[in-house]
């Protein structure tokens, strides 16, 4: 089992530093080719719409055909040749690049759902090592993301694109030496059974909670980035906000585990969507990259407090034979429905606005989250 432990996370390692190659400077490219704000939220957007019925999908094809692992490789295939068109040919059609900036947001989406979903599934002993695993993605893309920005001045984008689709090879490679999850094989899974799961009471309440401080998490990819491209930080600037961002995690992955001994889930949302707010607050205020940079190392108390208790709140809340199928639609519509709504309000609001009035409301949808958790108790802890 230490062995699978070890696999997993230089499978989480590899990819996130794909991952980086990918996301972290797809806002600053597609300004380099002469799209707007609001023109780059409208795509984000038409991408978000992709990804939510992709997930819901491939959720529903998991559980019903019983594999993670082939489906990982298949998604790590086309996420890689998509990534590596997208930056290889510098497309400036606006609708070509919808199609394909959805297609590569959507397979990201769902390489790293399905990730997650794999170690989750596999065994107690994993679930356990969980966090300690997801710690070894932070440190890729707190690597990759310095990577890119050598990457960028030294080979140009084209090279990022060869970069992606190299990385995904070499992680078919290693993905196929892991054993595929075990789904309980008497279990048949029907579509009423998955109507059944959406209508589930404490899984709707949290869905919502998911939905508003996830708001804020998209404005931490999209909005923030918006203002240090408006600031003219530079792709090293904005290179090292990322790896920071990634690099700051890893403490609290690898003690994860201990401390949701310690601390419920559900106080860990609470935490994160307190110290999301502070951060946000701070990211308005601030008027120079190395400010906002600066800001970035409260992201250690943010996502990955918010990812561990999502993470096992929702694998508790899901009924044996919809595991995947509980992760991957919680994830289309709590992480794909403010990535559909907020580029585009967020490229209205700093169009028409400033940039520092969307960032404020990424403040304002984490402290709404905190507020709905402090008055709901039927958000329990199962893990």
């Amino acid at each position: 089992m230490k062995r699978h432990v070890g696999l997993f996370s230089i499978v989480y390692f590899l990819a996130f530093i794909s991952y980086s190659f990918s996301i972290s400077q797809l806002i600053p490219y597609l300004t380099t080719l002469g799209y707007n704000a609001f023109e780059k939220g409208v795509i984000i957007s038409v991408s978000a719409v992709v990804t939510i019925i992709l997930q819901m999908v491939a959720g529903y094809l998991s559980d019903h055909f019983k594999t993670i692992k082939r489906l990982f490789i298949i998604v790590l295939l086309v996420f890689g040749s998509v990534s590596y068109i997208v930056y290889r040919y510098e497309v400036s059609t606006f609708i070509i690049t919808c199609i394909l900036v959805s297609l590569l947001n959507s397979f990201f989406n769902l390489s790293f759902g399905f990730l997650d979903s794999w170690v989750l599934e596999s065994s107690e002993y994993l679930r356990k090592t969980y966090s300690f695993i997801r710690a070894f993605g932070s440190l890729g893309w707190g690597i990759g993301s310095l990577l890119v920005s050598y990457i960028i001045v030294h080979f140009q984008y084209p090279s990022l694109g060869l970069s992606i689709l190299m990385l995904c090879l070499l992680l078919v490679g290693i993905g196929s030496l892991l054993q595929d999850v075990q789904k309980q094989p008497h279990i048949q899974v029907q579509l009423s059974d998955y109507i059944k799961l959406i209508k589930k009471k404490d899984y709707v309440i949290l869905l919502v909670v998911l939905f508003l401080v996830n708001t804020t998490q998209t404005l931490n990819t999209y909005g923030v980035v918006e203002k240090l491209v408006v600031l003219n930080a530079t792709s090293y600037e904005i290179g090292l906000r990322n790896s920071i961002q990634g690099l700051i995690e890893i403490p609290i992955f690898i003690f994860g585990f201990y401390l949701l001994r310690k601390l419920p889930p559900k106080h860990m949302i609470k935490v994160a969507c307190v110290m999301y707010a502070v951060q946000f607050v701070c990211f308005a205020y601030a008027d120079s990259p190395r400010a906002m940079i600066y800001m970035t190392v409260l992201q250690i108390g943010t996502y990955p407090l918010l990812l561990m208790s999502q993470k096992y709140l929702l694998y508790d809340l899901s009924p044996e034979g919809l595991k995947t199928s509980g992760q991957l639609f919680a994830q289309s519509v709590s992480v794909g429905g403010p990535a559909l709504l907020v580029p585009f309000l967020g490229g209205l609001m700093t169009t028409y606005i400033h940039v520092n009035a969307t960032i404020l409301f990424g403040a304002f949808a984490s402290m709404v989250a905190f507020i709905l958790l402090l008055w709901n108790r039927n958000v329990k802890k199962d893990v």
